[in-house]
């Protein structure tokens, strides 16, 4: 990379970024709702998108709403992933 690129603001953050060792992985999985038939992988109809951005806005809402998921992990663990719909 150039040197006047690493000067850059964005490219420094990015740097900064990828120097920790630790991550939060999000897994934000459409879950199947029992109406659904065989049609859901192909059904892109206005009101069955409808639901599934809804139900992945409320994936995100209860993701968010415990802080915790947020913090970085100790960098001894490196990456830690969060699937809210997992129960363990």
């Amino acid at each position: 990379m150039p040197e006047a690129a690493k000067q850059e603001p964005e490219i420094r953050t990015i740097a900064d970024m990828a120097r920790h060792r630790s991550h939060n992985i999000v897994h934000l999985i459409y879950q199947t709702k029992l109406n659904e038939g065989h049609s859901r992988d192909y059904e892109f109809g206005l009101s069955a998108m409808r639901r599934h951005w809804q139900s992945g806005l409320e994936d995100i809402r209860r993701t968010l709403s415990d802080r915790r998921r947020l913090d970085p992990p100790p960098p001894e663990l490196g990456i830690v992933t969060h699937d809210i719909h997992r129960h363990d």
